[in-house]
């Protein structure tokens, strides 16, 4: 019994780092990019709303991006440490 719950510690580790990860680029694409809103001046144009619209989107989509990379990595390491049994 010992070693099966030494296997589920290792899930439940792995699946709460994983659910960290994911509250954090959820909070970054919650507060912070949505503050570049912020650097647009009140009477400027529709191109600097668009230039800015374009940052947030190119922001979010390489979080997201970095978000898929970190989980592929931990997930290798957590399948190699499975397999060293």
């Amino acid at each position: 019994m010992i070693p099966f719950l030494r296997r589920l510690k290792g899930l439940i580790a792995f699946i709460t780092i994983m659910w960290l990860m994911l509250l954090g680029v959820a909070a970054f694409l919650i507060f912070l990019v949505p503050l570049l809103d912020h650097l647009s001046k009140p009477g400027e144009t529709k191109a600097g709303r668009i230039t800015i619209s374009i940052m947030q989107a190119a922001i979010s989509i390489g979080a997201v991006i970095l978000f898929v990379i970190g989980l592929s990595k931990l997930k290798k390491i957590y399948v190699s440490k499975k397999l060293q049994l």
